[in-house]
């Protein structure tokens, strides 16, 4: 019965020194230094908004990461507000692992078009928001021209998503004109005539419809003839030359 006991003892203290050194090496841990800091960028296109150097330097000028700064002091969800409310960035996810890397990973605002005014110009994104312009980088997008409300543009996200999605007119429009009366008039790569789409209503149809006549003008030799191209009438496109 003693020898029992005595086993129960020593199992006792093996469990407190092993506590005490897993809380001691806890402690350690967060006081410890970042060992190295990772910035990716997860974006499904490549875009250059952003790079690993920029992200670096915010984090350093707002004080949120420096050579003084442990593992203790370093506000994960801080530096997540911080990143989130940036004009470039859509979402970012930080988090520290257990040896000390701090890791960063950022998607990217995605642009559909780029507003073109006199007096300024902007990117609008995949969520109707705005981009500004960036001395970095330049995004291939169509430029859009005219005025659209802002309690207006939800109802043209559609259209503006059809330009990024759909490769047949990602490749071929690179232009849209916003009329006074809410109508959009698009212009094509390669070809110099208008096509008038009409307001952002019946998409499917509208871009089947183009497709159809595009495929059909190009293969009877007939396309450069035209003057303008209008999708704005059911079941029929109807040109001019």
């Amino acid at each position: 019965m003693r020898l029992f006991k005595a086993e129960w003892i020593r199992l006792i203290l093996v469990f407190i020194v092993l506590f005490f050194l897993y809380g001691f090496a806890q402690s350690r841990s967060r006081v410890a230094p970042i060992k190295e800091q990772k910035i990716v960028f997860n974006d499904k296109e490549e875009l250059y908004f952003l790079n690993q150097q920029m992200v670096n330097k915010l984090l350093i000028q707002n004080n949120f990461v420096t050579e003084m700064v442990t593992k203790d002091r370093v506000d994960l969800k801080d530096i997540e507000d911080f990143l989130d409310s940036h004009e470039n960035i859509d979402k970012a996810q930080v988090f520290m692992t257990i040896d000390g890397v701090f890791n960063v990973e950022i998607v990217q605002k995605r642009p559909l078009v780029r507003v073109v005014n006199e007096d300024f110009s902007y990117y609008i994104d995949t969520k109707g928001g705005f981009i500004p312009l960036s001395d970095n980088y330049t995004a291939r997008v169509p430029l859009l021209m005219g005025e659209i409300e802002d309690e207006q543009l939800e109802g043209y996200m559609p259209f503006f998503d059809l330009l990024e999605s759909d490769d047949f007119f990602k490749k071929n429009i690179i232009g849209v004109k916003v009329l006074s009366n809410g109508e959009l008039v698009l212009k094509n790569r390669s070809f110099d005539y208008d096509i008038f789409f009409g307001k952002p209503h019946n998409i499917e149809e509208k871009k089947m419809k183009y497709k159809a006549f595009f495929n059909k003008a190009v293969k009877d030799s007939t396309i450069n003839k035209y003057k303008s191209i209008n999708l704005k009438y059911a079941r029929q496109v109807v040109c001019a030359q």
